[in-house]
């Protein structure tokens, strides 16, 4: 095992900037170690639960977004706004990946979350089928 993954296991990460506790930090130190692989990194959050990218319980992806300049994709079943690419479906492993096509997700995304307190473990097992990130994030109740 690479060193810099047992070094995470002891770090004392404090809350990140952007999202809820220090998902941010993690995945930043992660992608500090690994690089990304698009030319343009990319990534995804769904179960997004705010009109806007810094409201909400924080967003996993804001700072590779707002600070990194990553492209992206948000999906929500209550809330919309293009300008943001935010877009409202309701999410089901049957549709999942015909939106990911619908808005251009490249097959292997840098990163994909998923926290839509329901069916979460199914959309990723949909998910995965068609699409390699580099990292998923998956919410388990």
């Amino acid at each position: 095992m690479k060193t810099w993954i047992r070094e995470l296991e002891h770090s004392n990460f404090k809350s990140g900037k952007y999202s809820q506790s220090y998902q941010d930090v993690l995945l930043d130190r992660i992608f500090e170690n690994t690089g990304t692989h698009n030319s343009v990194p990319f990534c995804v959050e769904f179960g997004f639960n705010s009109p806007s990218l810094l409201g909400g319980s924080g967003a996993n992806v804001a700072h590779f977004i707002v600070d990194k300049k990553w492209d992206s994709l948000l999906l929500d079943g209550d809330n919309e706004d293009p300008k943001i690419n935010l877009y409202q479906h309701f999410l089901t492993p049957s549709n999942i990946c015909e939106l990911f096509a619908r808005y251009n997700v490249p097959k292997e995304p840098e990163y994909v979350s998923i926290d839509v307190d329901s069916t979460d473990l199914w959309l990723f097992e949909a998910l995965v089928k068609q699409y390699k990130a580099m990292v998923f994030s998956v919410e388990y109740n």
